[in-house]
C-alpha cells in the first residue's frame, strides 16, 4: 500500500524529466536538477496525501474503538444503576462506600473494577475474576478489587484462593469491614467455625451497622447449632435492614430449630413477601409445615418452590418424603428417584430416613 505511491511518484518524475529535456533541449546537468526538483515536489504532494489518508483511517478506527468502549460503558452503567435501584449493592459487593458509576477513563483500574462487578451480578464469576485481576494489575493497592475477587472466588468454591484475596484486602485496608466478613463467611464454608466467628467479631468492631455482617455471623452460629445466638444475629441484621429477605428466611429456620414453629412460619411468610422467588424460604416453610403434619400446606409450599427451581434435589427430596407420608407410594418413588438423580449426595441421607424404609431398592 505504501510502496505503490512512491514507485508511481519516481516513475512520473523520470517521465517528466525526459519529456522536459526533449522539449526544452536542456543539458543533462540542467535536466537532472529540474528532474530532482520535480521528483521532490511530487513526493511532497504524495506524502501529504498519504499522511491525510492514514491519519483519517486511524481516526476512523479510533472513533470506532471509542464508540465500542462508550457502548460497553453504558451497558455497565445500566446494569449498575439497576442494581443500585434494587438496593442490593451492599449485599453483593465488598465495598463499604457507594462507588461512582461514571467511567472517565476506559481501560483504567476503576473501569475493570466496575466491569467485574457487572459480571458478578450476572453470575459470570470467572469473567468477574478476570476483570478484578486487570483492575489490580493497574493498582496493586486496590483493596475493593481484591475483596470482590475474593467474593467471586468464594462463589466458585475456590476457598483457599478466596482467603488469600480477602487477606490481601485487609492488609491494604485493615478497616475493610466486608473483607473481614468475607473471611468469616469462607471460614464458615470450610466448617472452621471458630475462625469464622473471630473474623465477624473483627468486622463488627470496625463497624457494627452493616447488616450482611450480622447475617453471616448468624449463619455460622446456625451451622454450629448455636440457635439462640444465631437468632439474635439475624434479628440484629433485620433491625438494621427491615426488608432483608434472607435474614427473615434464616430467622425462620432458626426459630424452627428452636421448636418455635408458628413464629418460624411468620418469618418465612415475611421473607417470601419481600422476595417472591425465594425458593429456599418456600422449601423451609414446607419442611416446617410437614413436621407440623400440615400436609396440604407443605404440598403447596413445595410445589411453589419447584415452580421457581425445578432442578433442586433438596425440594424434590422433601416432596418425596411428603408423598411417602401421605401414602402416595408411586409418586413418592418417582420424586425420590428424581431427587437422587439431581443430587446424588442425598442418597446417604435417604438410607437413614424413616420416610423411605419401603424404597430401599432405589436408594
Amino acid at each position: 500500500m505504501i510502496a505503490l505511491p512512491i514507485i508511481t511518484t519516481l516513475l512520473l518524475g523520470f517521465y517528466f524529466l525526459n519529456d522536459y529535456k526533449k522539449r526544452n533541449k536542456k543539458t543533462d546537468e540542467e535536466g537532472y536538477s529540474i528532474g530532482i526538483a520535480l521528483i521532490i515536489l511530487i513526493l511532497s504532494i504524495t506524502c501529504i496525501w498519504m499522511s491525510y489518508y492514514f491519519s483519517n483511517k486511524e481516526s476512523t478506527k479510533l472513533k470506532s474503538d471509542i464508540g465500542d468502549l462508550k457502548s460497553q460503558n453504558n451497558e455497565i452503567r445500566d446494569i449498575l444503576r439497576e442494581l443500585i435501584a434494587k438496593d442490593q449493592k451492599k449485599s453483593k459487593f465488598n465495598t463499604t462506600e457507594p462507588f461512582s458509576i461514571e467511567i472517565h477513563n476506559p481501560a483504567s483500574s476503576p473501569y475493570y473494577f466496575l466491569l467485574g462487578n457487572a459480571c458478578y451480578v450476572q453470575g459470570k464469576y470467572e469473567l468477574a475474576i478476570s476483570n478484578y485481576k486487570k483492575a489490580i494489575e493497574g493498582n496493586q493497592n486496590y483493596f475493593e478489587a481484591w475483596s470482590n475477587k475474593g467474593s467471586a472466588l468464594a462463589k466458585l468454591n475456590k476457598y483457599n484462593d478466596a482467603l488469600k484475596a480477602y487477606q490481601k484486602a485487609t492488609e491494604i485496608n485493615p478497616n475493610d469491614v466486608l473483607a473481614w466478613s468475607g473471611l468469616g463467611a469462607v471460614h464458615g464454608s470450610m466448617k472452621e467455625y471458630g475462625l469464622s466467628l473471630e473474623m465477624f467479631e473483627k468486622a463488627i468492631a470496625i463497624n457494627p451497622n452493616i447488616p450482611i455482617v450480622w447475617y453471616n455471623k448468624g449463619y455460622t452460629l446456625e451451622e454450629s447449632n448455636r440457635y439462640q445466638e444465631a437468632l439474635e444475629s439475624f434479628e440484629h441484621a433485620i433491625k438494621l435492614k427491615l426488608d432483608y429477605a434472607h435474614a427473615w428466611g434464616e430467622k425462620g429456620r432458626t426459630l424452627d430449630a428452636l421448636n418455635r414453629k408458628n413464629e418460624a412460619l411468620v418469618a418465612y411468610d415475611k421473607a417470601i413477601g419481600l422476595m417472591p422467588n425465594y425458593w429456599q424460604a418456600l422449601n423451609n416453610k414446607g419442611v416446617t409445615l410437614l413436621n407440623s403434619k400440615d400436609y396440604n400446606g407443605a404440598l403447596n409450599a413445595f410445589e411453589s418452590a419447584l415452580e421457581i427451581n425445578p432442578h433442586s434435589g433438596e425440594i424434590q427430596y422433601n416432596m418425596a418424603c411428603l408423598l411417602a407420608l401421605t401414602n402416595e407410594k408411586e409418586k413418592a418413588k418417582e420424586a425420590l428417584f428424581k431427587a437422587l438423580e439431581l443430587n446424588n449426595s442425598l442418597r446417604v441421607r435417604a438410607k437413614q430416613d424413616s420416610c423411605f424404609n419401603e424404597y430401599k431398592e432405589i436408594i
